[in-house]
């Protein structure tokens, strides 16, 4: 899913991501409510989020989920860096990506959802941190 209100920027992503063979855009949202209902009925793996939007910020959006699909932050300025972090983002990419970060960063998500659905195959209830495994 990408939600971002700049309907340009969405455009240009929807373009680049059809490049990269293992990711499919089933949604495109330009607020979050809407957003919310769509997420209610089909969840998704990996969501671009827009941290700047008009009636929620991306933020406050990706804190309502639960679960919470793997993160990507989209924005036009730099300065959400600490809300990216408290959403547990896997990257942050600008409004028009760079080729090569945008399929870094793709594959840190791809990787960060085959981890998860690792974790709930083998219904376990440990996580990796850094190098180390740590059980609950």
């Amino acid at each position: 899913m990408i939600l971002d209100d700049a309907l340009e920027s969405t455009v240009v992503l929807q373009l680049l991501l059809k490049r990269i063979e293992e990711i499919e855009v089933v949604h495109c949202c330009g607020d979050g409510k809407e957003a919310l209902k769509i997420l209610e009925v089909e969840p998704v793996d990996i969501l671009f989020l827009d941290m700047d939007m008009p009636e929620m910020m991306g933020w406050e959006f990706a804190k309502l989920l639960n679960p919470r699909p793997v993160v990507i932050v989209s924005s036009a300025y730099g300065g959400f860096g600490y809300q990216a972090h408290e959403v547990g983002s896997v990257g942050y990419i600008s409004k028009i990506p760079d080729w090569e970060l945008l399929k870094s960063t793709v594959g840190d998500a791809i990787r960060a959802v085959e981890y998860r659905e690792s974790l709930l195959l083998n219904n376990s209830t440990s996580f990796q941190l850094r190098n180390f495994t740590t059980k609950r």
